[in-house]
């Protein structure tokens, strides 16, 4: 079984529960971010070749492997919207035509969750997307740093379902100050 996890470390700010890499405060250029994507996977082919078991080039050894996983990750990958989604996947199918995997995931925000994105995730072979979305309940969404609404959540899982996608939602309960009461809202949801 192989897959593919492509780390965007973009973020629109910074979660006061977020231990993962990023970088906050700009906007992200899709060109920057596969230049040095390209660079990365460039400088360690006679790595991956040894560790895939095969010589030469991963273009050569690893372009007729088929993956059973692609998970587009974060940071928050959304932020790259939809041309930069597109523009990541170009290069994913170029890099590596068996990448159109099985289930191919892309994290996202639900403030970012809107059918034109959907329809990029599904473009360039999106059969999944893992939502931010952390709570469903006003005040643990403040509590936890997030900008997005309740309703906001809501929606983005409705219109990810909409367009065909299946929906995992990342939830945090226990957050500081909330009971076990008062995490049934968020379950429920």
């Amino acid at each position: 079984m192989r897959g593919i996890y492509i780390h965007v470390p973009f973020c629109a700010r910074a979660c006061p529960y977020c231990d993962f890499d990023f970088q906050v405060g700009r906007a992200p250029d899709a060109g920057a971010f596969l230049a040095g994507l390209e660079r990365e996977v460039s400088g360690r082919e006679a790595e991956l070749a040894e560790w895939t078991g095969s010589e030469g080039h991963v273009d050569k050894d690893l372009s007729d492997a088929t993956w059973s996983t692609v998970y587009l990750g974060g940071g928050t990958p959304s932020l790259l919207g939809p041309s930069g989604l597109a523009s990541l996947g170009e290069w994913l199918a170029r890099r590596f035509p068996g990448a159109g995997a099985a289930e191919f995931t892309v994290e996202v925000n639900p403030e970012h969750g809107d059918e034109a994105l959907y329809a990029a995730v599904r473009a360039i072979g999106g059969t999944r997307v893992s939502l931010g979305t952390q709570s469903t309940e006003a005040e643990g969404l403040q509590t936890l740093g997030r900008v997005h609404s309740p309703a906001q959540a809501l929606a983005s899982i409705a219109a990810a379902a909409s367009a065909g996608l299946r929906v995992s939602a990342d939830l945090i309960v226990g957050w500081p100050g909330q009971t076990a009461a008062e995490c049934a809202p968020t379950w429920r949801a």
